[in-house]
């Protein structure tokens, strides 16, 4: 799980003005900026606002992340160490998810909102295949997201169950139930 910001004040040099230093809890990136003034209580001041400033931005608690944010940073951090081509894949998959769902936070990725999506996916007449590539990129990177704890609990993913497609049964035993059904036997 993340941690919160902690913004320190440090002195950059006699004269000069304080500097307000960080660490990045999530990518334990460090992080200055000057505070601009070189009063100790104006620069703690000044680091408090900071501190509000980076959680809001940061968005510290998991799953509160904007969308946008986190595609991102998935895509800095680990799809770019993926093929070109799974690359392409993945970025068409948060398009289209992102253009059918409109998630505007990673919360927002439920059980219900990827049964709408796969809904959504079969209306538009994606095949199965497809769908299921879809619903297999998404998990994987909601799978990295609970890994660097951005996510709490990955949402379930609804199994894709899809009625036969019609097709005469091999097992000459299964013959009298597709008859049943009302299916002819096709001519050999």
């Amino acid at each position: 799980m993340p941690r919160d910001f902690h913004v320190h004040v440090n002195q950059a040099g006699p004269g000069l003005n304080l500097v307000l230093r960080w660490t990045n809890p999530n990518t334990s990136e460090r992080h200055r900026r000057s505070a601009g003034t070189t009063d100790r209580k104006e620069a703690a001041r000044r680091a408090r606002d900071l501190e509000l400033e980076l959680i809001q931005h940061y968005h510290a608690i998991p799953g509160e992340i904007p969308w946008e944010d986190f595609v991102e940073r998935y895509d800095e951090e680990y799809l770019s160490s993926l093929a070109i081509q799974t690359q392409r894949v993945v970025t068409s998959v948060f398009s289209i998810f992102k253009r059918l769902c409109k998630p505007r936070r990673l919360s927002d990725v439920s059980a219900g909102c990827l049964s709408r999506f796969q809904a959504k996916l079969r209306e538009s007449g994606r095949a199965e295949a497809t769908i299921r590539t879809y619903l297999a990129h998404l998990q994987g990177a909601l799978h990295w997201a609970v890994d660097v704890g951005m996510l709490r609990a990955m949402p379930k993913v609804p199994k894709l169950r899809r009625a036969k497609s019609g097709c005469w049964p091999r097992c000459p035993r299964s013959w009298p139930l597709a008859r049943a059904r009302g299916m002819a036997r096709p001519d050999p």
